[in-house]
C-alpha cells in the first residue's frame, strides 16, 4: 500500500477488529495491509465462485446435450431392430448350412 492511496475510515465491530489486529501481527502486516489483503482475496475468491458458476452452468448444459443424444439413440436402436425383424419376417427363417 502507498502513501498515495485514499485513505477510508469504517466503524467494525470490537470483536472483529480485535481478530483483524491479531492477523496482522501474526502475519507481519499492519493493520491496513491485513485489512486489504482479506478484501483483496475475497473478491478473488467471489471471482473463482463465479468461474466455477459458469463451469457447472455449461457441465450442465453440455449433460443435457447428451442425455437427449443418448435418447435420441434409442429410438434410432429400436427403429433399426424393427426394420430387422420386418425384414427376417419377409426373408424368412435363415437356412442352416
Amino acid at each position: 500500500m502507498a502513501r498515495e492511496d485514499p485513505q477510508t475510515n469504517i466503524r467494525l465491530p470490537a470483536e472483529l477488529k480485535e481478530k483483524l489486529m491479531e492477523a496482522a501481527k501474526k502475519s507481519n502486516r499492519t493493520f491496513g495491509a491485513e485489512v486489504v489483503m482479506r478484501l483483496e482475496t475475497s473478491f478473488r475468491v467471489d471471482g473463482i465462485h463465479a468461474s466455477a458458476d459458469e463451469v457447472i452452468a455449461i457441465s450442465q448444459a453440455n449433460a443435457e446435450r447428451v442425455r437427449q443424444g443418448l435418447e435420441e439413440m434409442r429410438q434410432l436402436q429400436a427403429a433399426m431392430e424393427a426394420q430387422l425383424a420386418a425384414a427376417a419376417k419377409h426373408l424368412g427363417p435363415a437356412k442352416k448350412k
